[in-house]
């Protein structure tokens, strides 16, 4: 870290440290263009530029002063003659511990919108050492900071809400590593529509949050949340949550990143369907997902990869509104094939999951596929219907690709792959889905569940 070398061990100021960093000649030759060319942005708009103004770009607008021991800010009026421009702070690894030592950066800074306190001893501070502050300055509020870090910092719950209500500007808030177990709404209704809070994205990792209902007081706390950050919390009892309060808590929700929680099991993610506004989800390294896993041997399609319900597809089958999974796109054909694999899958259980009854409404009455041994090359007996030609009978080895099909019918079609189109007709689902184009070069033609009777067609471009 950078201040574990060339300081000494005495505790020190905010702006001592700031000179200190800022003043030395490795940096004034770094940072130099970028401090003349502030100076000639304020001396243009507000010439002729007094020794005060000019004093306050001596510095960059963005500072990190991270572990150099720092315990105390000085009073307001140096503050606002030195750092005025300022608009990020992070001064993260230091020694900060009481309200009065911080409250001077968010009172004189007008300009400041990211502050990071990250891994300072909060802990101890109390919802009144707060109010005792700004009480004395005529109950004064920020609504310039957008961005507050607080990772590690072990600081409150009820003093995070507390300090809330003083930067009413809040919009992202990192609360990573606090050793949270449970957390409470502060608002008299459950209804989220008496708070004011401005948060819109909520980092809230490696913490030990055992209930959702702790992540549903969050949303009720906060009604503009877009984005939660959950990962690495022991989430165990997702299939319990209510569904009108996860649908009242999380109402604009659109990200939620949840890897390495306890889900109980595949129904409990249904639940997740009750979030109205829900389009990306992670949720990766929960031991759900792991231990459904099919293992296969790389270099050629199983009988697993082909027959058994990948832990992707429950997800993408069991959500129709996430349309990103785990950083990855959900495109139109894999979600057919989640879909269609999840009633196969599901034939003949009961009860039937939530989902299976609107999509075989959708997709139809779909049976297990038949278990086929693919140590051997597989291959199925189709119809191949092409300009010239009508159903065809072709003998197809589906552990190639659409790509070397594609070669593999030049001499059929008498056009060369770039010239033409491949359509498959799934004789079973003919009348529910019609032609699906076999358009991606590369994918297996054993993905499409190709059987003895279906048909390609052959298409000039």
């Amino acid at each position: 870290m950078e201040g574990a070398t060339g300081h000494n061990d005495e505790a020190t100021s905010f702006l001592t440290a700031l000179q200190q960093k800022y003043s030395d000649e490795d940096y004034r030759v770094l940072f130099g263009n970028l401090i003349c060319q502030e100076r000639q942005r304020q001396e243009k708009e507000n010439a002729p530029a007094t020794p005060e103004k000019r004093r306050n770009f001596m510095y960059p607008p963005y500072v990190v002063l991270q572990n150099f021991r720092i315990n105390r800010v000085e009073p307001y009026e140096q503050l606002s003659e030195w750092c005025r421009h300022l608009t990020e702070i992070d001064l993260s690894f230091n020694q900060l511990s009481k309200w009065h030592e911080v409250a001077p950066l968010v009172r004189s800074i007008p300009s400041l919108e990211s502050l990071n306190l990250s891994f300072n001893p909060l802990k101890e501070i109390r919802p009144e050492d707060l109010r005792t502050v700004e009480w004395s300055h005529g109950g004064w509020s920020n609504r310039q900071i957008k961005r507050l870090i607080l990772n590690g910092t072990e600081i409150d719950w009820h003093v995070v809400v507390a300090l809330l209500h003083i930067l009413i500007g809040v919009e992202e808030l990192h609360l990573s590593l606090n050793a949270y177990s449970t957390l409470t709404s502060t608002l008299t209704s459950p209804r989220p529509a008496e708070s004011t809070f401005t948060v819109r994205e909520l980092h809230i990792d490696s913490n030990q949050l055992v209930s959702w209902q702790s992540l549903m007081a969050i949303g009720q706390m906060f009604p503009a949340l877009q984005t939660l950050f959950a990962s690495q919390n022991p989430l165990r009892d997702l299939g319990e949550a209510d569904d009108e309060e996860l649908v009242v808590s999380f109402s604009v929700l659109r990200k939620l990143h949840v890897n390495q929680i306890e889900v109980e099991g595949w129904e409990a993610l249904d639940k997740l369907h009750c979030i109205p506004r829900l389009r990306d989800l992670r949720l990766l390294g929960t031991k759900l997902w792991d231990a459904d896993q099919p293992h296969t041997v790389p270099g050629s399609p199983s009988k697993s990869s082909i027959l058994h319900m990948t832990p992707r597809q429950h997800v993408i089958a069991r959500l129709p509104r996430v349309d990103v999974l785990n950083g990855t796109s959900i495109d139109s054909l894999e979600r057919m094939d989640a879909e269609r694999a999840f009633l196969r899958h599901f034939h003949g259980h009961d009860p039937a999951p939530r989902r299976y009854a609107d999509l075989q409404a959708k997709h139809g009455l779909l049976t297990p596929l038949k278990e086929v041994d693919l140590g051997a090359p597989a291959m199925v007996d189709i119809m191949l219907s092409g300009p010239t030609f009508s159903k065809r009978p072709y003998r197809l080895n589906i552990r190639q690709s659409v790509g070397q099909l594609k070669k593999n019918l030049q001499s059929i079609s008498g056009l060369s792959p770039s010239k033409y189109r491949l359509f498959y007709v799934d004789a079973e689902m003919e009348t529910y889905q019609g032609h699906e184009e076999l358009k991606y070069s590369t994918r297996a033609l054993h993905s499409y569940h190709m059987a003895d009777g279906d048909q390609i067609i052959i298409e000039p471009k």
